[in-house]
């Protein structure tokens, strides 16, 4: 009973070492597009307390629906037949009263984490993704930028991608990360949908804190 009470606090403090920035069950909003950007605000339980989505159609020669949904578990972008899109999710920001972004810092020390991830229900093909760390200085902020590629062809097979904070360029502060936004572009007629997005630890911290509790299960078992 000892070691499984050992193996539980192993998963809680596993979960508890990530900071989720959204898991999209609160603040729901849906957004249908045939041209034109979208930009809204989400009051939700998320880091700095608001979500802000940006919905963007760039071409869309059917004249089709492009729709953004966020609620429920997901955030679904539906870009529709040869519609070309992107969404940006982002924290840290707050409405100037007439729909623009003011910068509302959120002051997040990520420098005991080592990476984003992103979780992903399905993306049916290959989604360029940005993520942007931002530090404001007082007047403008310190941006550092990281890209990866989703691939396509996960249409009923969910999985993550993970963007290394030592792949981010520029001169933000991981210590005190005032917004962060994830950027995706769609390939055209793209969908995609979300689960989750978070910064994790590094793996290896993880390993070597279950290589430590497997110590003391076999010390346990040792002494009985």
């Amino acid at each position: 009973m000892k070691n499984y009470i050992i193996l539980a606090a192993l998963g809680a403090t596993a979960s508890a070492n990530a900071l989720l920035f959204d898991d999209f069950t609160t603040g729901p909003y849906s957004v249908t597009l045939t041209s034109g950007m979208n930009t809204a605000f989400q009051a939700a339980a998320v880091p700095g307390a608001t979500r802000t989505t940006r919905l963007s159609v760039e071409s869309n020669p059917l004249n089709v629906g492009v729709t953004l949904t966020v609620g429920g578990g997901f955030a679904i972008a539906d870009a529709g037949t040869l519609a070309d899109s992107w969404v940006r999710v982002g924290y840290g920001y707050e409405n100037n009263g007439s729909g623009g972004l003011v910068v509302d810092p959120m002051n997040l020390d990520l420098s005991a984490l080592s990476s984003f991830q992103i979780d992903f229900l399905s993306n049916d093909l290959a989604n360029d993704v940005k993520i942007y760390v931002g530090t404001w200085n007082g007047s403008s902020l310190d941006l550092s930028t990281a890209t990866a590629v989703a691939p396509g062809g996960n249409n009923t097979t969910a999985f993550s991608i993970d963007l290394s904070f030592a792949s981010f360029t520029g001169s933000a502060s991981f210590a005190d990360a005032d917004i962060v936004v994830f950027e995706f572009d769609n390939a055209v007629s793209g969908d995609f949908a979300l689960s989750k997005l978070q910064a994790v630890p590094e793996p290896m911290s993880m390993l070597a804190l279950g290589a430590g509790v497997a110590a003391v299960i076999a010390r346990r078992r040792k002494k009985a």
